[in-house]
């Protein structure tokens, strides 16, 4: 599945903002990359790119995998992040 969003407002500031993912599965595990852009007059730019993959083990658990890269924060900095985990419900 892919998806693709623009929005631009002029309102106060000339603002416009791009998206796009795409979700598929391998093998049994979910799989998805994210990817967005934001451009405002008179501010930073910021660009995020997100990726998560999840495996079922059975009885109700999963693994999982996410990934987030932010730049352009205010700070001037890139930002990421790695998360590994599991989940459970009864």
């Amino acid at each position: 599945t892919v998806s693709v969003a623009y929005v631009n407002s002029d309102a106060t500031s000339d603002t416009s903002q791009m998206s796009a993912s795409y979700a598929t599965t391998l093998g049994a595990a979910a799989l998805k990359v994210g990817y967005s852009s934001t451009d405002s007059d008179g501010a930073t730019n910021t660009n995020n790119l997100t990726a998560t993959i999840s495996q079922s083990i059975g009885t109700g658990a999963s693994i999982f995998a996410e990934f987030a890269n932010r730049d352009g924060v205010a700070s001037g900095g890139e930002t990421s992040a790695v998360l590994l985990g599991s989940s459970f419900a009864f």
